[in-house]
């Protein structure tokens, strides 16, 4: 071969390598006032069809992997392929991080960050590998109150390391709002969390809705409305008197939309009954 042609060809393959290793260019930014259902199982993915009957534009939130601690070791476990939308719909993924992470925070936050980072840089491209369009990154976990502050801060640190260009929610728990920085923290993230309204042991009562109501209008913040589609036995009718009274947390700012957990349960008339007008206790 010439050594022109050659070289033009060296060049050319060169710039292939580059393209093919350069990261695909992130999606557009997830849509805000959504509705969404948290997809655990096989079941939940049927659940999601039928319930688009009501609500075309519901969106996903596929559960992709849970990162745990092994040892002295962090590693994840795969859960559902994210590759479940149709003719390039983007949809959101969940990293659930385990209960077993919970004693790593004496290492420090710095230190918790830079050790996830390698690993949820794993899972991201394992999703992506699938070929699913992932706008969104939900950041699943209960953390204990005593480091509710430093989870948010290493969730923004992630969010502005392996996980840019996407956007990035963290779940909270009732408990988290009442938790010293937290909320702080969260907004100089520039992060929205998903209050989860369901398995949490909070009653559902007058004072504890408007106690929440009034902490997430201090906040200032994004947030978002997690609800359970099923009853737990012996709290039976707390899960649907939380998602009833929810309603009325539409009304604070920085309210963008609410999910639901369906356990594989129809959620097809609690859609119907989110779309109604507010109630207040």
């Amino acid at each position: 071969m010439p050594l022109l042609c050659l070289r033009s060809f060296r060049l050319f393959a060169h710039g292939l390598a580059v393209f093919a290793l350069a990261p695909a260019p992130a999606p557009a930014p997830a849509p805000t006032d959504a509705t969404g259902l948290w997809i655990w199982t096989r079941r939940d993915l049927a659940v999601l069809s039928a319930a688009r009957a009501t609500d075309p534009a519901l969106r996903s939130a596929v559960h992709v992997g849970t990162v745990e601690r092994r040892g002295a070791a962090i590693a994840w476990q795969r859960a559902l392929s994210p590759a479940v939308e149709q003719g390039g719909r983007a949809g959101a993924i969940v990293i659930r991080i385990d209960d077993s992470m919970n004693g790593i925070w004496a290492e420090g936050a710095d230190e918790v960050a830079r050790r996830l980072s390698p690993v949820l840089t794993e899972v991201l491209t394992q999703s992506l590998s699938t070929g699913a369009t992932v706008d969104e990154i939900e950041l699943d976990y209960d953390a204990p109150v005593r480091v509710a502050a430093s989870w948010a801060r290493v969730a923004g640190a992630l969010a502005a390391g392996p996980l840019r260009g996407r956007t990035v929610w963290v779940t909270s728990i009732p408990a988290h709002l009442d938790a010293s920085g937290f909320s702080g923290a969260l907004a100089n993230a520039g992060l929205g969390q998903i209050l989860q309204l369901f398995d949490t042991g909070l009653p559902c009562t007058a004072s504890n809705y408007a106690h929440l109501a009034g902490r997430l209008a201090n906040t200032h913040a994004r947030f978002r409305v997690g609800l359970g589609a099923y009853e737990r036995t012996g709290s039976e009718g707390q899960h649907a008197c939380w998602a009833r009274w929810a309603r009325g947390l539409r009304s604070i700012a920085g309210y963008e939309g609410t999910w639901i957990f369906p356990a594989g349960r129809d959620v097809t008339g609690l859609l119907d009954a989110l779309a109604g007008g507010e109630v207040r206790p």
